[in-house]
């Protein structure tokens, strides 16, 4: 696999990226408040002072109350820490490899930016800034993994605020939030994840959304933005919307004070979690570990009586002339194995070809020792058809059909798709 840099600082990456969601929450009256609307009452003839007084500390307090009991419920989970770790053992143990493994072991995937930028600073510490824990934001009774940053450790107990990446688990776990130094996410005392971005002096952007109940997308309660007003680039516009969509024309337009109201009502709400460091995780071993069980995937030109065989497995990608048949198979059980057309569109900077594909043919399971018959059409030395593939770790390899010019024997070559 090819170590890849981190993208950063894109403004339309960052929009896309800032996707979310969140169902708009009724206040609820609590003892406390009504207790402090009876004691308002009864000393009515108290000085106006002293009752108004009284009754904004009263309000504060309450709230603060109703917002800490919110986040106590998050955490408060049927099952024990273990059984979570288990189910999210493959995202643990991957993002356990990639910290300890430093600098020189780093690929960038899905889920891994902000951890990825810990992890190239080359600090060498990551195992102890690095933390997860397990939250039900939105109270459905569907776990969320939440892998953060730690910035702080009290007696033993580590804690912090800001949000790498948060997964939901749908027979398998489902990244839903990714964050980094200029895609800021964070869970509110309310269950709310809450994003902040930056994308130079003229571009930010800031969103309050909830999980979607036994789902994986989001609905905004909130979605913020600047903007310039015209083409001048003269003056910054404050804009907001419940779409999610970095878009002026589907926003109505607010004054820099109300954006700037919302912006710091909702950083004042921004939750401190306690979070387990990645150095007191237990490894399994079992995830992220392509080359402890290597995959051997053989290719030959098919016989006739292979061919003619219709037990096997086969897929037709085309029938134009000349046509050619090959015969894969693995020694391995391997999984969405896939016949995919390929497109040539460039070479990297390591020699390997780059392509875009589209998928034509998937089989969710290919049995060690099954041999799979692909007919395609074959012109010149750049592979038109290629296939795909997953371990049982998730890792997807990728390969293109092709003819040696050796010896003309079947070729499987390794490929990049973009």
């Amino acid at each position: 696999m090819r170590k890849k840099n981190l993208l950063l600082g894109m403004i339309a990456l960052l929009a896309l990226s800032l996707c979310g969601c969140g169902s708009n929450q009724a206040g609820q009256s609590t003892t406390e408040e009504a207790s402090t609307t009876a004691v308002a009452a009864t000393d009515i003839e108290e000085s106006k002072d002293v009752e108004e007084e009284a009754t904004t500390t009263d309000a504060s307090t309450t709230e603060e109350s109703a917002a800490t009991a919110d986040s106590i419920d998050m955490f408060n989970l049927p099952e024990a820490q273990e059984y979570y770790e288990n189910m999210y053992q493959a995202i643990l143990d991957d993002t356990y490899a990639t910290i300890i493994g430093g600098m020189d072991a780093y690929e960038y995937k899905d889920g891994n930016s902000g951890i990825g930028e810990v992890v190239m600073s080359g600090e060498g510490n990551a195992a102890n800034t690095i933390g997860y824990t397990f939250v039900d934001s939105n109270m459905d009774g569907e776990v969320e993994l939440v892998i953060g940053s730690i910035n702080e450790e009290k007696d033993g107990t580590y804690y912090g605020e800001m949000i790498y990446s948060a997964y939901t688990y749908k027979e398998e776990p489902v990244l839903i939030l990714e964050g980094w130094s200029r895609n800021r996410c964070h869970l509110l005392k309310d269950g709310n994840y809450y994003v902040e971005g930056s994308g130079g002096a003229m571009y930010a952007i800031f969103e309050n959304k909830q999980l979607e109940e036994n789902g994986t997308k989001f609905i905004y309660n909130d979605y913020c933005f600047t903007y310039e007003k015209d083409e001048t680039f003269e003056e910054i516009g404050f804009y907001r919307n419940t779409t999610g969509e970095w878009d002026k024309s589907v926003s109505e337009e607010i004054t820099e004070e109300e954006y700037t109201n919302r912006f710091d009502e909702y950083s004042s709400k921004i939750l401190t979690m306690e979070l387990k460091p990645f150095s007191l995780y237990e490894y399994s071993g079992a995830s992220s570990e392509k080359n402890s069980q290597p995959i051997t995937m053989n290719i030959e030109w098919a016989t006739d009586a292979q061919l003619s065989d219709n037990t096997l497995p086969a897929f037709e990608a085309d029938s134009g002339e000349p046509q050619v048949a090959v015969v894969v198979s693995s020694d391995t059980d391997v999984y969405n194995f896939k016949v995919l057309s390929l497109s040539y569109e460039d070479v990297d900077d390591e020699g390997m070809p780059i392509f875009t594909a589209t998928e034509l043919h998937l089989q969710e399971e290919l049995v060690s020792g099954t041999q799979f018959v692909i007919k395609f059409s074959i012109m010149g030395t750049i592979p038109g058809y290629g296939i795909s593939y997953e371990d049982a770790s998730g890792n997807t390899y990728y390969y293109g059909l092709a003819e040696s010019g050796m010896d003309g024997s079947a070729l499987l070559t390794e490929i990049v798709i973009k």
